[in-house]
């Protein structure tokens, strides 16, 4: 088996905008050019999106949705 990068990118403040906490079920916009971003990483190895939103699982269909939603490239949420 070919060995593949793990690449962890933090999702608010970094792939999406974040100017405070406002409710588990606000999402800010993408930031400009983070799709792209991580369409390259994507090349690289496996894209882990991680966030603090899910420590306890249960809104991570809502991240996974709000992702795929914006074309963001990704293996999995943390």
């Amino acid at each position: 088996m070919a060995f593949r990068h793990r690449l962890c990118v933090d999702l608010d403040g970094t792939l999406i905008k974040y100017d405070g906490w406002r409710g588990e079920h606000h999402f800010g916009d993408p930031i400009p050019g983070a799709v792209e971003f991580t369409k390259k990483l994507a090349l690289i190895g496996e894209v882990v999106i991680y966030t603090a939103r899910c420590r306890d699982g249960k809104h991570m269909a809502e991240v996974t949705a709000h992702l795929k939603q914006h074309g963001f490239y990704f293996d999995s949420v943390y």
